[in-house]
C-alpha cells in the first residue's frame, strides 16, 4: 500500500513510500554508532566523543551486549568483525570463532543424541559446545588497532581494556535497567527452554541469569549479574584467564561433567585468524564480507546473481525484482549448503552457472534453503578519524547450549550445532573443525572509500538481509532507516520445504504464490535485525537502527 504524506505548508503531495517508517534516520558529522541496545549505542558513542576509536567502541558495546542481551551473545560464543582502515584505504577482517573439541567425533556422541532436538539431548547438548573466541579476537583486536607499538594502530585516545570494560563491569555490579519488550521476551523464553534444562549446574532458587533466582528481568527492571562483572574484570587484564585459567578451568569442569569432550588444551590452542575479505560489485559499489566458514559467500552468490537478472531485461517490475532476489538468494543457499565448511575457499561467481540454465521470471525453482536458524546481536561504528567496524557477536541459538559454568554468569554457545551430522559430507561433525558459521558482518566501499557498515543479524537472515540491503540503498537509494525499515522477505530452513515468509506490507504474495512460491508468515524476529550507517556524498554520517529491535543509532 502507498501512502502519500504532504509536506506542511505545500501543495504538493511527498513522494510515495510502500509503508510507513515509525523512525527517522540518525545523522551526524563526525561519529556515529548502531546498535540494538540503546545503552550499547550510548556506551559506545560516549568513547568515541571522547576521542577514542571504532575498535574502542566496538569492544566497549561488545561487552555491554554481553550483559544486557545474553539471550543473543556473550563471553562464551564467537565473533566476526570488519574494519575500515582509513589510513591504508582497506577492508580487514577478523574470525574469531572457535574449534570442536580435538577428540570430539560423530562416535563420541551419545546414543540419544538427536540434532533436531530442541532439548540438552539435541542442540543444546554438551557436545555442541566450541571454543568461545569472542574474548581472544576483543583481544586480537586491540593489540593490532589500539596498541600504539602496532603498525596498524588507529588513531585515537588511548584507553585500557580495562577501561573499555568498565561499563559492563558497573552495570554486572550496580544494576542496569533492561530495555525493550524484545529483548525481555526472548530472556524470558530462553531461560526456560535452554537455561533451566541444566538444573544440576544451580541450588533450587539461584538460576543464573535472572533477577530472583527465578524469573527473567521485565522491561525496566534492574538486573545484576556479579559473576559476569568478576569474569570481565578478570579478562580486561589479560585474556589468559580465559583460555588457560580460572575461568578455563571451570568451562572444561562443566562441559565435561554433562558429558562433552572439551579439554583445557582445546582452549589454550585457541586462536583467531586475520582474512582477507572477498567482495563482488553492484551498482557501482563492492560488498566485503567475511570468507568460510562464515556464510557470508551465500549473499555475494545472491548478489551477483540479482545482477544477472537485472540484466535481462531493462527495467524490472517490483514483481519481476522480488521474484527475482528470492531465486538469487536461493542459488546463494545452495551452494552454500553444498560448498561451505572449514578451509573452503569459494567464489562468488559459482553461483552464475545455476542461475543462467534455471532462472524464469514467470516459475520459481522452489529449490535452495538453508539448515537452521538462530539469534546474535550485529553492530556498526564509525569513529571521527574515518575509520569503521562491522561487528557480530553470537551465542550462536539464544542462549546457546543454555549451560553456565557455575560462578561464570555466563552460557556457552552451541556452534557445534552447525555440522553435518552425516557421516563423509561437507562440514562434518569432526573434533579441531570451525562449522559452517552464520554470522556476518558486511562492509560497502565505492571507489576505494568508506561507504557503509552494515549488518543484518539473525542466522540464515543475515546474508537474505544484505542482499535487501543492497539493492534498498543503491538501486532505489533509500535512506538508512527506509532500507532497514521495509519489510523483507525470509526463506526459511530446508525443515519448511523451502517456504518464503513475508513480513506484513511486503506485497504481491498471491503473484509469488502463481509463480510457484511457497509462501508463509513468519514472527516478527525471523526477519533479523538490521544496523546500518551510510557516509553520504557530503560527508555526513546516516544511520539507520531497526525497529525489530530495542536498540538505536547515535552519534555527533
Amino acid at each position: 500500500m502507498s501512502e502519500y504524506f504532504q509536506t506542511a505548508g505545500s501543495s504538493s503531495p511527498a513522494p510515495p513510500i510502500p509503508y510507513i517508517s515509525r523512525r527517522s534516520p540518525y545523522y551526524a558529522r563526525s561519529y556515529m554508532a548502531c546498535t540494538s541496545q540503546t545503552l550499547a549505542t550510548s556506551v559506545a558513542t560516549k568513547i568515541l566523543q571522547k576521542g577514542g576509536n571504532c575498535v574502542h567502541a566496538s569492544i566497549a558495546a561488545a561487552a555491554v551486549l554481553a550483559v544486557i542481551e545474553p539471550c543473543s551473545t556473550g563471553i562464551g560464543g564467537d565473533m566476526f568483525c570488519l574494519i575500515w582502515n582509513d589510513s591504508k584505504k582497506s577492508v580487514q577482517g577478523l574470525t574469531g570463532c572457535g574449534r570442536l573439541p580435538t577428540s570430539a567425533s560423530l562416535s563420541t556422541l551419545p546414543s540419544t543424541f538427536s540434532i533436531t532436538s530442541p532439548t540438552r539431548s539435541g542442540k543444546f547438548n554438551a557436545n555442541m559446545v566450541t571454543v568461545p573466541g569472542a574474548v581472544r579476537g576483543w583481544w586480537d583486536l586491540y593489540t593490532r588497532y589500539c596498541t600504539s607499538t602496532s603498525p596498524d594502530c588507529l588513531p585515537g585516545t588511548e584507553y585500557s581494556m580495562l577501561e573499555l570494560l568498565k561499563p559492563a563491569i558497573d552495570m554486572c555490579r550496580d544494576g542496569v535497567p533492561i530495555s525493550g519488550p524484545i529483548t525481555a521476551n526472548a530472556w524470558k523464553d530462553g531461560l526456560k527452554g535452554q537455561v533451566q534444562q541444566f538444573p544440576e549446574l544451580y541450588k533450587e532458587g539461584e538460576c543464573p541469569l535472572t533477577v530472583d533466582g527465578v524469573n527473567a528481568p521485565k522491561m525496566g527492571e534492574l538486573y545484576k549479574n556479579e559473576d559476569l562483572g568478576n569474569c570481565l574484570e578478570e579478562i580486561g587484564k589479560s585474556y589468559s584467564s580465559f583460555y588457560t585459567g580460572r575461568i578455563a578451568e571451570k568451562i572444561v569442569s562443566t562441559v565435561q561433567t554433562l558429558g562433552g569432550q572439551m579439554t583445557l588444551n582445546d582452549l589454550l590452542s585457541h586462536a583467531s585468524e586475520w582474512v582477507d575479505p572477498i567482495g563482488v560489485d553492484y551498482m557501482g559499489k563492492t560488498l566485503w564480507e567475511i570468507p568460510p566458514p562464515g556464510q557470508g559467500v551465500a549473499g555475494l552468490i545472491a548478489v551477483k546473481n540479482f545482477e544477472y537478472v537485472e540484466s535481462l531485461k531493462d527495467g524490472l517490475t517490483s514483481l519481476e525484482e522480488k521474484h527475482g532476489m528470492i531465486e538469487s538468494m536461493r542459488v546463494g543457499f545452495d551452494v552454500a549448503r553444498k560448498r561451505i565448511e572449514d578451509g573452503a575457499v569459494i567464489e562468488a561467481e559459482e553461483g552464475l552457472p545455476k542461475i543462467k540454465a534455471d532462472f524464469k521470471f514467470d516459475k520459481s525453482m522452489s529449490s535452495g534453503a538453508p539448515d537452521k536458524t538462530s539469534c546474535t546481536v550485529s553492530f556498526q561504528t564509525y569513529d571521527s578519524y574515518g575509520n569503521s567496524t562491522s561487528f557480530v557477536n553470537s551465542n550462536y541459538m539464544g542462549f546457546g547450549t543454555g549451560i553456565v559454568p557455575p560462578g561464570l554468569g555466563f552460557t556457552l554457545q552451541n556452534r557445534g550445532a552447525g555440522f553435518n551430522f552425516e557421516p563423509g559430507g561437507v562440514n562434518e561433525y569432526k573434533g579441531g573443525k570451525r562449522p559452517y558459521h552464520t554470522i556476518i558482518p558486511a562492509m560497502v566501499t565505492e571507489n576505494g572509500a568508506f561507504k557503509a557498515s552494515i549488518s543484518n543479524m539473525g542466522g540464515f537472515m543475515q546474508p537474505q538481509g544484505h542482499l535487501q540491503l543492497m539493492v534498498n540503498l543503491f538501486k532505489h537509494n533509500m535512506n538508512a532507516q527506509e532500507a532497514v525499515d521495509v519489510p523483507r522477505f525470509c526463506i526459511r530452513d530446508g525443515t519448511f520445504g523451502g517456504m518464503v515468509c513475508l513480513e506484513p506490507g511486503y506485497g504481491e504474495e498471491e503473484e509469488l504464490k502463481a509463480m510457484g512460491h511457497k509462501i508463509g508468515e513468519g514472527s516478527r524476529s525471523l526477519f533479523g535485525r538490521a544496523q546500518v550507517i551510510l557516509k553520504k556524498e557530503n560527508g555526513v554520517l546516516e544511520g539507520g537502527s531497526d525497529g525489530r529491535s530495542d536498540g538505536s543509532a547515535g552519534g555527533f
